[in-house]
């Protein structure tokens, strides 16, 4: 999914003003009234101030969105061209199908066709070494609908991972081999996916996502709550879907994200690229969802923003225990969870945030699209498209 970079001019400064808090309420209810409740996300008071911490990427820089380019299916060694570990190398792991693949792998247990030759848009790991891929596609009766994309999840599991690393076009010139040993399993088709905004929460075992919708104007968002789906990472059904609100209190302007990650504690983020030139500069402005012992989340815009982006187009985030993953184009930006957490409410730290976040960046050869990163007790791995390709760090 070719994820938006931009942000309303009148959000953004909102934004980059005082810290505007996050208005939100369950479904059913008024914009401005709370709820307490299991799916709802509970508002936090805006902090005082917001700074930028500017970072030195070492010359990282992720291409332009539609600058990319494509490959074949040869598998090959990438470099990292600029970065903190320029030089270092990643490597084909895997390719995944492209042709449509049929399955009764999945909830219902009918065969259903999958289009597997739409590139993987979305990308997690499990805390068992499990792949899972969000495949999806532009839904055609979107304007009726409400819903911007269709789509399904694949699930990899470990032996599968295993034999596709031996024959890495495995699963483009076999994939009934590991079908019908039950090692790939697919989800029913669902008519309202954010593929992009694919995680795996830690805490409750489970693998979520946005709704992607078709419209985004405030009169839409309005009346139609932002929805985070769960899912059973065995089954692949989706089991339960929370519906909230979030809307700027000042600009009173609302907003769907699109990109999602969680912590180990059950805390969720979301992340937006701003392309707009600001007096603050362009910046990742990430937001955090406090997980509480409910269920409920605490909702807030944090203190500090990351500077300067990678590319004008943000692909997706991910965490790995300590590290927050910010994906561009070929390239992408890491550093360390809990110290930005520790500092992210001190505008006087942002100067300095190069000695205390832990930075690591990489820029990979070859201008390929990278939809995310995923990555498992340090093993890191990306998924690429055109073809749809899996790489592995070194």
């Amino acid at each position: 999914m070719k994820k938006s970079a931009t942000i309303t001019t009148a959000l953004l400064a909102a934004m980059l003003a005082v810290g505007a808090a996050t208005q939100v309420s369950f479904s059913g209810t008024s914009a401005s009234q709370t709820v307490q409740a299991v799916s709802n996300i509970r508002q936090r008071e805006s902090y005082a101030a917001r700074s930028n911490a500017t970072i030195n990427t070492h010359g990282a820089k992720g291409i332009a969105n539609n600058r990319y380019s494509h490959s074949n299916f040869k598998p090959k060694t990438y470099k990292v061209t600029a970065g903190s570990k320029k030089g270092a190398k990643w490597s084909t792991a895997l390719y995944l199908p492209t042709k449509t693949i049929r399955s009764n792998n999945n909830p219902s247990h009918k065969t259903q066709s999958y289009f597997a030759g739409s590139p993987a848009e979305g990308y997690t790991m499990d805390k068992s070494g499990n792949m899972y891929f969000a495949f999806s596609r532009r839904n055609g009766n979107a304007s009726k609908t409400g819903y911007l994309y269709n789509g399904y999840i694949m699930r990899l599991d470990t032996y599968a991972i295993k034999k596709l690393k031996s024959n890495k076009n495995l699963l483009s010139s076999n994939p009934q081999s590991l079908i019908k040993g039950n090692h790939v399993r697919f989800s029913n088709l669902d008519s309202a996916f954010c593929s992009g905004s694919l995680a795996y929460d830690r805490k409750t075992n489970k693998i979520k996502f946005m709704v992607a919708y078709s419209n985004g104007s405030d009169s839409f968002l309005s009346r139609h709550p932002v929805q985070l789906a769960t899912v059973n990472p065995n089954s692949l059904r989706r089991e339960s879907t929370a519906k909230f609100y979030l809307q700027d209190p000042v600009t009173h302007h609302y907003t769907a994200p699109n990109v999602l990650a969680f912590d180990n504690s059950g805390n969720f983020y979301a992340a937006a690229a701003a392309s707009l030139t600001t007096t603050h500069g362009t910046a990742y402005i990430i937001q955090q969802g406090v997980r509480k012992s409910n269920g409920s989340y605490s909702f807030r815009q944090l203190g500090m923003t990351i500077k300067p982006v990678l590319s004008t187009q943000l692909q997706g985030i991910s965490i790995d225990n300590d590290r927050f993953y910010i994906t561009s184009n070929s390239a992408y930006v890491s550093f360390s969870l809990s110290k930005y957490l520790q500092n992210a409410e001190t505008p006087a730290k942002a100067g300095s945030a190069n000695s205390w976040l832990g930075l690591e960046t990489a820029q990979l050869s070859g201008a390929r699209e990278v939809e995310n990163l995923a990555a498992h007790n340090g093993a890191k791995y990306m998924v690429m498209t055109y073809p749809s390709e899996v790489v592995q760090a070194h």
